[in-house]
């Protein structure tokens, strides 16, 4: 098995096993599966007792227990189960990113132990296998599962991904499609048609992850996966033995029945070869014609944008900082984490992620003698990124940025608070605040994702205005995965950022609603006179 890490690729020997019925489908033996746990949970343990076979932690108390008698997986405290060391609640999404000289948290100060935090963990969950078809097989005290079953059900939760390619195993934190040497690598095996088995196990072991992972279930108003795929026609196409067949219809299905734009074919499988998504992806009669509109609509922010600024500013989009008379503007279009050590490395105008970025601003912003009154954060050409990097503009803004998220399958729910170290002194306290400007924040149909979540965020507060139209939504952390075949896809997972209202976690999925319109492009992008409106406000 390849196996990807962070320093590199490295291989790590898998025993899997062939049933009849499945000579397609590799099994693993869950007995054996510890060195593959501890590649996703380095506290991983794996214990057996008769026909039961538990995977548990070290350090917290939730576990997973394989039960071969009765053909089911029962969870008990999943969202503990799969959370870090030092989180408690696999929702609380926020990553460290080690400490300054000193011992201070760098960028982002948890404040779970001022009693900030609330968490509340779901339900306990039992998933019945024998109603998917799922085969679990159990013989001189060792239990076997396939492999796609163990990826599904356990590593998913981490969201890694386990896929195959007929004659290697790959395992990788998500992006499989992004790993250039493991891709080249998968695509080496024999095209050619796959066979009825691995075709129906495919279509049912992707009804049972949808079922677990999906994030829009009730907006899509979706009892069950193998409901839908009949009531959408897809079961013909997922259980054809042509692969071609079989990833056309995967895109249709995620582009016409899903249609939700976190949801995408990343990688068609090795059976269909490499060549075949970008015929796939150029058929544009397959998605939903609400799906082709709605896409223009927000890349038309970006064009606009770039046409204003050639004819008035004389360059195609604006600086990430530039200031307008009493008012600062900050503009980026995606979130990023932060590419180099800005405690070693002092934040300049050249920033492009988000750290960096807003350090750089913080510090024109409050420079001797500065003319700044207004800060507008522009979001209007945003499609979304990296949390950590939301809740780091929230905490500039905010006396604290509160990532507020369910899971939607285990209805458990948690708002955790964190303060931002925006002027880099360690310090986190109100000098790293725009706690004494007006502030404002530019959104629009292009504000997607990470970008709805922060304007999400702002409205709760009350202390700043939002500008432009209505946010996209996009509410739900995209969960990787891949089918049984080796086809990889994302999509959008169980766990589900929300608003906080009257201490009800409310949905955001919708969009969020500005409090001033802006009715035209130019109104959008014209900063002189935008500058001149937000002073009348």
């Amino acid at each position: 098995m390849y196996v990807e890490t962070d320093n590199g690729v490295e291989n790590q020997k898998v025993t899997v096993y062939f049933l009849n019925g499945y000579s397609e489908v590799p099994f693993v033996c869950l007995n054996n599966a510890s060195a593959m746990m501890e590649r996703i949970m380095s506290d991983s343990v794996v214990t057996a007792n008769s026909q039961q076979i538990t995977l548990g932690r070290t350090k917290n108390t939730g576990k997973i227990l394989f039960d071969f008698a009765n053909q089911c997986v029962n969870y008990t405290k999943y969202d503990l189960f799969f959370a870090d060391h030092d989180t408690q609640s696999d929702l609380n999404l926020i990553s460290t990113f080690g400490t300054t000289g000193e011992g201070a948290p760098k960028y982002l100060r948890s404040c779970t132990n001022d009693g900030l935090d609330y968490n509340r963990y779901g339900n306990d969950m039992t998933l019945d296998l024998k109603k998917y078809k799922i085969p679990m097989y159990y013989e001189d005290g060792k239990g076997y599962v396939p492999l796609q079953t163990l990826s599904d059900t356990v590593f998913a939760g981490r969201n890694v991904i386990c896929d195959s390619n007929g004659v290697a195993l790959f395992m990788t934190g998500a992006e499989l499609y992004a790993k250039s040497e493991m891709v080249s690598t998968f695509y080496q095996a024999d095209k050619g048609n796959r066979s009825e088995e691995m075709a129906q196990f495919s279509r049912d072991e992707f009804a049972m992850l949808m079922d677990i992972q999906y994030g829009l279930k009730e907006d899509h108003r979706i009892s069950d996966f193998d409901t839908f795929l009949t009531q959408t026609g897809r079961n013909e196409g997922l259980l054809s033995t042509d692969p071609l067949v079989a990833d056309t219809t995967m895109q249709k299905f995620i582009t016409a029945d899903l249609a939700d734009f976190h949801s995408a074919l990343r990688m068609t499988s090795a059976y269909a070869g490499s060549d075949a998504l970008a015929a796939i992806k150029a058929d544009k009669t397959i998605p939903s014609p609400n799906y082709d509109e709605y896409q223009l609509i927000r890349y038309a922010f970006p064009t606009a944008r770039k046409a204003i600024y050639q004819a008035l500013y004389k360059k195609d989009q604006p600086d990430s900082y530039e200031e307008y008379g009493d008012t600062a503007y900050v503009t980026f279009d995606s979130f990023r984490n932060p590419s180099v050590d800005y405690y070693t490395t002092t934040p300049t105008s050249a920033a492009t992620d988000t750290f960096g970025i807003v350090a750089y601003a913080h510090s024109q912003i409050f420079r001797e003698n500065s003319p700044v009154k207004n800060v507008v954060l522009d979001l209007s050409c945003n499609g979304g990124g990296a949390i950590n990097a939301g809740i780091y503009v929230a905490g500039w803004f905010l006396p604290y940025g509160i990532l507020d998220i369910r899971n939607t399958w285990t209805e458990s729910c948690g708002a955790y608070s964190y303060q931002s170290d925006t002027n880099l002194d360690g310090k986190y306290d109100a000098t790293d605040r725009l706690s004494t400007k007006n502030l404002y924040c530019i959104t629009s149909p292009a504000s997607f994702s990470c970008a709805n979540s922060v304007a999400s965020i702002f409205k709760d507060s009350d202390q700043v205005r939002l500008l432009g139209r209505r946010t996209s939504g996009g509410a739900c952390i995209v969960q990787h995965a891949t089918l049984a075949d080796g086809t990889s896809f994302q999509t959008s997972g169980n766990r589900r950022l929300c608003g906080m209202r009257n201490g009800a976690f409310s949905s955001i999925e919708g969009g969020i609603d500005v409090d001033f319109s802006l009715d035209s492009y130019m109104s959008f992008y014209n900063r002189t006179a935008l500058t001149s409106k937000i002073d009348a406000l």
